[in-house]
């Protein structure tokens, strides 16, 4: 038995419910090839509603050109693309890299594609062969069935020939599609977004190898830190807000490039890369300073301190005073105390922290508080 088995009681969803059962079968064995039965899915699964809705698939018929149809984004629930696109990103990894896959990333995928297919058979139920059931969840102990004999292949399952469209549906359950229970987006899912943007540019999750000039040159932190914001707008203004924000990204990409401001990693990057990692598993604790950072990475203070700006544009002390200050943000955004969001985030003085947060973003905590309500 697995999750996407009661698909199976609607002949018309075959063409994704096949690579979603077989995205489960093969997860214990190979998450790669999981992923890419989930994409495949995904994509099955909008050719479905492209059929249903009678929306014209244009010149380019492949997965990101489905996902980026207007029309298409006014038919799905709020925030559900950015899930899809999340598969999208992950798919590809998967197909034309040889990086390990992490299985925490698979079954996020596997959550968004059961919401998605769930919402699915809500939407497109015939009258007469409700397959939707609202109590129904996803079960994350059937992924850890044995696979038996399935093979170990990258290859998705065969599904219908693209030029054979899904059938349309006769006679649907009298269902509003916006009524559709949409369980609430928790922030992993917005920066998981924003982590797969940055790794499909070739970024270093760890430290950022540019070059003080290029960083502050083009404010690289800042149109990340919008970004992350911009997933609270309305969903109207929100994709033309990420759409500017993707224009900006690769315009900072070309330019860097072109100008050759990168570094290539040595031994010396290295230095930095243990420093930053050792300020990011303790920026929270208030005792944290460069004497701490000195004994961990066994480097004198001149040394390190000269070689942390030159690798990240910034100083040891900025540098842990913009991580503070990005949880301290994010803490407010969810919903905290401006009292506790100060405290959990490492700084021990509200004073400062009121001064240093008022400069680095350009308003009051309190102010920030009211403004992250909407």
């Amino acid at each position: 038995m697995w999750n996407f088995d009661y698909l199976k009681q609607e002949p018309a969803y075959r063409g994704f419910t096949d690579p979603a059962i077989a995205a489960e079968k093969v997860y214990f064995i190979d998450p790669s090839s999981s992923l890419i039965n989930i994409r495949k899915a995904v994509e099955q699964g909008l050719r479905f509603i492209y059929r249903q809705e009678d929306i014209p698939t244009g010149e380019k018929d492949n997965l990101i050109s489905l996902l980026r149809n207007r029309e298409l984004g006014s038919i799905l629930p709020d925030g559900m693309i950015y899930d899809l696109d999340i598969i999208r990103m992950l798919g590809n990894q998967a197909v034309h890299t040889d990086k390990t896959v992490e299985k925490k990333r698979v079954l996020q995928a596997f959550l968004a594609l059961f919401e998605f297919l769930d919402w699915i058979a809500y939407s497109y139920s015939r009258a007469d062969n409700d397959v939707w059931d609202p109590d129904r969840r996803f079960n994350v102990d059937l992924l850890m069935q044995s696979p038996g004999s399935v093979s170990r292949t990258r290859e998705p399952v065969k599904t219908e020939a693209k030029s054979e469209e899904p059938p349309k549906l006769p006679d649907l359950q009298n269902r509003k599609k916006e009524d559709y229970p949409l369980a609430p987006k928790e922030a992993e899912t917005r920066k998981l977004y924003i982590d797969l943007m940055l790794e499909n540019a070739g970024w270093n999750h760890t430290v950022t190898l540019f070059n003080a000039h290029a960083v502050k040159a083009w404010d690289i932190r800042s149109l990340f830190e919008r970004m992350n914001l911009n997933a609270a707008l309305d969903k109207e203004y929100r994709t033309a807000a990420f759409a500017s924000n993707l224009s900006e990204f690769f315009l900072i990409i070309c330019q860097i490039a072109k100008k050759g401001n990168v570094y290539t990693p040595t031994a010396t990057s290295s230095l930095v890369e243990r420093a930053v990692q050792y300020i990011q598993e303790n920026y929270t604790d208030p005792k944290l300073n460069v004497a701490g950072l000195m004994k961990h990475t066994y480097t004198s203070r001149g040394h390190l301190s000269r070689t942390f700006k030159a690798y990240t544009a910034e100083s040891i002390h900025s540098y842990i005073t913009d991580l503070r200050m990005q949880h301290c943000c994010q803490a407010i955004a969810d919903g905290r105390s401006i009292l506790d969001a100060c405290t959990e985030s490492g700084f021990s003085d509200y004073s400062n922290f009121f001064k240093t947060f008022t400069k680095a973003v350009g308003i009051s905590p309190k102010k920030y508080a009211q403004c992250s309500v909407f």
